[in-house]
């Protein structure tokens, strides 16, 4: 079966490269594109007609194509390529090389805050770009947030989004999900995404969640309750957005717009100045950091359009004012 898989990649121009993860739904590989000679993810999912979950891993492949074909933002991962042959779903995905945030959180600590910041602004502003489109992600954790090759935030893994206005389908980690996805009425996946957002910003400021629990009963007891204690550690900012989002009722909730404004309402009123670069200098660890110019190839929303190759330059440094 994986040299069938390997295999079907050969055929379709993508050199296979080495396992990177694997979820519920799909297994994700590197990739080397042997036309734009450039690496990608590639996430690959198996049906097997004979399992009753089969249907799920379909409709949880076709629901992120259809969600990032549709979305475009600088801070949310891009397709570039999708098919499927011989029981295999195939999806080509930027390659984000500094991994998710919650293992550079689990191998290097908390950020400074003047990075914590950036990347929470970045996670705001592509969150906030989503809900403008009507799509809500239902999945925000840590671990959907990948770093690429400039450290820049990538809102990843679009299996759970939807457009409904109002559902009662339970999707997501429990960890992460608000009180009113434990029950049996249709709710606001918008609000509900604003909490998950609330508790991914705890657990990036500490380290740990508002509600933990060594069973999922307990868990759940707790996310009910919507009872949790602001850590002393937890940076001024943050603690603000949390205590407007991790709220039991969904309609007193901050919207994304609301915290997207107050990140950048406190930015422009803080007293600490000053040009910070985002780089390894600012983190725990040595990251690489690529200059010059790179061809890599158009995002497949731009190729419905047009094809094109796209060239991908080092961003400007980041001025903090924090």
């Amino acid at each position: 079966m994986f040299d069938e898989m390997v295999f079907l990649l050969d055929k379709h121009g993508y050199i296979f490269k080495r396992q990177i993860g694997k979820g519920c739904f799909a297994t994700c590989y590197l990739v080397y594109d042997q036309n734009y000679q450039q690496e990608f993810i590639c996430k690959v999912c198996h049906i097997n007609s004979s399992k009753e979950d089969s249907s799920n891993n379909i409709q949880f492949y076709q629901n992120e194509i259809d969600a990032l074909i549709k979305v475009s933002h600088p801070n949310i991962v891009n397709i570039y390529n999708h098919f499927t042959e011989n029981n295999y779903m195939f999806i080509i995905l930027e390659y984000c090389k500094n991994q998710s945030l919650d293992k550079y959180i689990n191998l290097y600590g908390i950020p400074q805050k003047a990075v914590l910041f950036e990347y929470v602004k970045q996670f705001a502003q592509a969150l906030q770009h989503c809900h403008s489109m009507g799509m809500a992600h239902h999945d925000i954790k840590p671990a959907n947030l990948l770093l690429d090759e400039y450290n820049r935030i990538k809102l990843a893994d679009f299996g759970f989004a939807s457009f409904d206005l109002k559902t009662n389908a339970i999707r997501g980690s429990l960890a992460y999900i608000p009180p009113e996805k434990l029950g049996d009425l249709p709710y606001d996946p918008f609000a509900s995404d604003v909490w998950s957002f609330g508790v991914t910003l705890y657990n990036l400021n500490t380290g740990k969640l508002p509600f933990p629990g060594s069973t999922k009963q307990e868990m759940e007891e707790r996310i009910k309750k919507a009872e949790f204690k602001i850590l002393p550690e937890i940076y001024d900012f943050a603690k603000t957005i949390i205590e407007k989002t991790i709220v039991f009722d969904p309609a007193q909730r901050w919207t994304m717009n609301d915290i997207v404004n107050y990140l950048a309402n406190y930015k422009n009123k803080s007293k600490m100045a000053g040009n910070l670069r985002l780089n390894s200098k600012l983190h725990f660890h040595s990251l690489n950091q690529v200059c010059g110019t790179g061809r890599i190839s158009a995002p497949y929303k731009a190729k419905l359009h047009f094809s094109s190759t796209f060239h991908a330059t080092q961003p400007n440094y980041y001025r903090m004012d924090l």
